[in-house]
């Protein structure tokens, strides 16, 4: 009844969520105001409860070396799929083919689907998380 196909549209609307927020940096600065160390924060495909489950496990993560857990870090997920029925087009649609009108050929319309995704920030302190947000919420604005 049906036949194979796979065009990895789900796998690429992932991996386009992700490229957004790889670039995303933390800069630790000491009391007078000067930069110490930049850290590029860690982006990665995976649900919250597995980090937050390493974090209550063990949560002096900075001097334990069986955990292999810097903070602040990112991950994000697909939360939902679901049919998006407003921009759907009718089902059976018509288009030229050949230079004449006599020739027509029927395709299928595609069926609009909504991926939801989640983004998680851990951070051991809050200037860290701060400076994530700060560097993300810009590029989504309503219009």
């Amino acid at each position: 009844m049906f036949t194979y196909f796979y065009h990895q549209r789900i796998r690429k609307s992932v991996a386009l969520f992700g490229t957004l927020f790889n670039d995303i940096y933390v800069i630790r600065k000491d009391k007078t105001g000067k930069s110490i160390s930049q850290i590029k924060v860690p982006l990665a495909y995976a649900p919250r409860e597995k980090y937050l489950e390493r974090i209550r496990t063990n949560p002096d993560l900075q001097n334990n070396s069986q955990i292999a857990l810097k903070l602040p870090r990112m991950s994000f997920e697909i939360t939902s799929i679901g049919y998006d029925p407003e921009r759907k087009l009718p089902k059976l649609n018509n288009y030229h083919k050949g230079v004449t009108n006599t020739t027509r050929d029927k395709f299928f319309s595609p069926s609009p689907y909504q991926i939801t995704f989640q983004l998680n920030i851990f951070a051991k302190n809050q200037d860290d998380a701060l400076q994530v947000v700060e560097q993300i919420l810009p590029y989504f604005n309503p219009q």
